[in-house]
């Protein structure tokens, strides 16, 4: 099984300033930057590992200061960790006063910013990111090229057309094909090769369906219930229970924790 990709950015951030936080995470993924941040992480003492995984994990630690992080113990410590590893990228969003330890650091101050990639604070960040994880590639979308007609020649064009010969199956259509992994793709969900991972406790596995803009959370549930009763038969489980969801904003997936019981 492949590791997952590590992302070059990890945001360190006080969940009151969530907005912010999204507002500068999709800015610098239109950068082309990769991030990793997660709203619900804040939620509980389970995701202490996965959050100390990513911040060793990512090439630069963006500290967002304000009013309310600058006294939360958690992105202090995320803050320290970071300049301790000499990857951390200090921003302010409101005019504060910094932490004594961080004092000293060269501060960006997003006060004011507008969203615009243009703004020049904005642009200092990108260039800052930059110097760590070097310069991004924006993502590029392909655009599937129209297939050429071809051209009939006079000669085929003034050919008397013959009529096409009708055929009559006596034979019934039985069964359906079943869709392969490339249809559902297209169908607007996908697992690209994830599978099931076990969390580490008995019987319990975690499977990501990633969703396009046009499907919504109930359209990835079909598919995850989909995946997951595929999953029992062939691992010979008698019932299941999803018993959490996320979503991932960014990334644009659903994780869903699943119990199976024999």
């Amino acid at each position: 099984m492949k590791d997952e990709p590590v992302s070059d950015i990890f945001i360190s951030y006080k969940r009151e300033d969530q907005d912010t936080a999204r507002a500068i995470a999709e800015a610098l993924e239109q950068a082309g930057c990769s991030l990793w941040w997660d709203p619900q992480l804040r939620s509980g003492e389970r995701f202490d590992d996965v959050i100390e995984r990513e911040l060793n994990l990512a090439k630069c630690v963006i500290v967002l200061w304000s009013r309310r992080s600058v006294q939360s113990q958690y992105v202090k410590d995320e803050a320290a960790h970071a300049l301790k590893l000499k990857k951390l990228v200090p921003v302010a969003i409101e005019e504060v006063e910094l932490p004594l330890r961080f004092e000293g650091l060269q501060t960006l101050f997003l006060t004011g910013w507008n969203g615009s990639a243009s703004f020049p604070a904005f642009e200092k960040l990108l260039e800052d990111v930059g110097r760590i994880i070097g310069k991004p590639k924006k993502r590029e979308i392909k655009v599937p090229q129209k297939p050429k007609l071809a051209v009939p020649s006079e000669a085929e064009i003034s050919r008397k057309p013959t009529p096409p010969q009708k055929s009559v199956s006596t034979k019934p259509l039985t069964t359906i094909p079943k869709r392969n992994w490339l249809s559902k793709v297209f169908s607007g969900t996908a697992t690209y090769g994830h599978g099931f991972k076990a969390t580490g406790v008995l019987d319990e596995y975690l499977v990501r369906i990633y969703v396009s803009a046009v499907v919504d959370e109930k359209g990835a549930y079909q598919r995850a219930v989909e995946e997951i009763e595929t999953f029992m038969k062939s691992a010979g489980y008698a019932a299941y229970e999803i018993t959490n969801q996320k979503y991932s904003y960014i990334f644009g997936y659903y994780d869903y924790t699943v119990k199976f019981n024999r």
